[in-house]
């Protein structure tokens, strides 16, 4: 059984607003402009997590984590989320596709940590369970990753794996 959008907006995102534990992506990343259609499948701890195909003028995100899984992120999202900082010379194997730059965060997401609470409210009684991302794919969700919805919107839910959160989420500072 998948869990759907739609559900996780229902049931998980009053939670999540409830929570008021509000994060800041703190980790630089690199990132470079996506061919047109080009697959990215997201690998965090050697597992498989979501494949996504990118459109023209997309981005292809690297994280600077362990696992420095890669992810697509939109054009219209990706001036909200991060800002330039410096050209970079990686050793990503792209099969030299275009140019990585390093950029640092903007975004911001509230988010609730997988543990029994989450799992009553989504009726499911143990882990691993799925759930629809919004961009369509499916996400497998494990005890102690976290389910986030981003700032200020709060208009969708998706799951990051727990050693991608910790990695480069910390909680917001105030003021």
């Amino acid at each position: 059984m998948t869990i759907s959008q739609q559900q996780l907006q229902q049931k998980i995102l009053p939670a999540i607003t409830a929570s008021a534990k509000h994060y800041q992506k703190f980790q630089p990343i690199h990132a470079r402009k996506a061919s047109e259609e080009e697959v990215v499948t997201t690998v965090v701890d050697g597992k498989k997590e979501t494949v996504n195909t990118a459109n023209k003028g997309d981005y292809i995100v690297a994280n600077l984590t362990s696992s420095k899984e890669h992810y697509v992120v939109s054009k219209d999202k990706f001036p909200t989320l991060y800002s330039f900082s410096k050209a970079v010379d990686t050793n990503e194997d792209d099969n030299d596709k275009s140019h990585w730059d390093e950029y640092l965060p903007k975004g911001q997401v509230q988010a609730v940590e997988v543990d029994e609470m989450v799992l009553s409210l989504l009726a499911v009684e143990n882990t691993p369970f799925e759930l629809e991302a919004a961009w369509g794919e499916t996400q497998r969700v494990e005890r102690g990753d976290y389910l986030v919805s981003p700032l200020p919107q709060l208009n969708e839910v998706y799951r990051i794996a727990k050693s991608s959160f910790l990695g480069t989420y910390q909680l917001a500072k105030k003021g």
